[in-house]
């Protein structure tokens, strides 16, 4: 059986840490993509996809507030779009 005692045993810094670590690489993945450094592949895709819902589904468990979790999906989410959207718009130069 798993449990998440280790993960809500943690302390709020340290949790919201691990799941910006399991985020981090699909924003990587998008951005690179975005400037046209590279292109991904449908195996990365699956890898990073993973690891992205892993980290929203410990993060719906972490024991901040909602309002808190609300802004914080918002932030990570907005500078990651901000710049995809920067790396689209100077690749199409």
């Amino acid at each position: 059986m798993i449990t998440l005692s280790a993960f809500t045993g943690l302390n709020l810094q340290n949790q919201l840490f691990l799941c910006v670590l399991l985020v981090l690489p699909a924003g990587l993945d998008w951005i690179s993509q975005a400037f046209g450094l590279r292109e991904s592949s449908n195996f990365l895709r699956g890898i990073t996809g993973f690891l992205e819902g892993t980290s929203v589904a410990l993060f719906s468990t972490a024991t901040a507030s909602l309002e808190f979790k609300f802004g914080v999906v918002i932030a990570i989410g907005g500078a990651i779009s901000i710049l995809g959207l920067i790396g689209k718009k100077i690749a199409s130069r």
